[in-house]
């Protein structure tokens, strides 16, 4: 049985990158996803002011101000184009967002800055896992 408790389009895009690697497709970046949700201020009618959910459940997007899904591209170790100093660390372009609800500017950009942490904490384990795999 299939369900959804939330943050479905950031699982497909991980699933369908993890798809990828699995069937040992060449690539030369791992995409990572994260979904997150502006939940509303409490007693406002007027979007969102309160708190910032990564990975938010079904209930919380149903209920949130304003929500967002953001894949990354992380760079790979070794790859073309990697950081100047070789590390891994901070190197996220935006592949894509989709943002439904009222957001101000600035919750628009904490809530992209937001993503990018998650995205970049999600992509050193994908890139983990992928280095497993291939030693397997």
């Amino acid at each position: 049985m299939v369900s959804d408790d939330g943050s479905v389009l950031a699982c497909a895009i991980n699933a369908a990158c993890a798809a990828l690697v699995d069937a040992a497709v060449p690539l030369r970046t791992l995409c990572a996803a994260v979904s997150a949700a502006q939940q509303a201020a409490e007693g406002s009618d007027s979007g969102g002011g309160g708190a910032l959910l990564l990975d938010p459940s079904a209930a919380e997007e149903a209920a949130a101000a304003a929500t967002g899904t953001f894949a990354y591209l992380p760079l790979l170790s070794g790859s073309q184009g990697g950081a100047a100093d070789g590390s891994d660390g901070g190197q996220l372009q935006l592949l894509a967002s989709l943002t439904c609800g009222r957001l101000t500017s600035d919750q628009l950009l904490d809530m992209m800055e937001a993503g990018k942490q998650g995205a970049d904490r999600l992509a050193a384990f994908m890139q983990q896992a992928a280095r497993e795999g291939a030693g397997a």
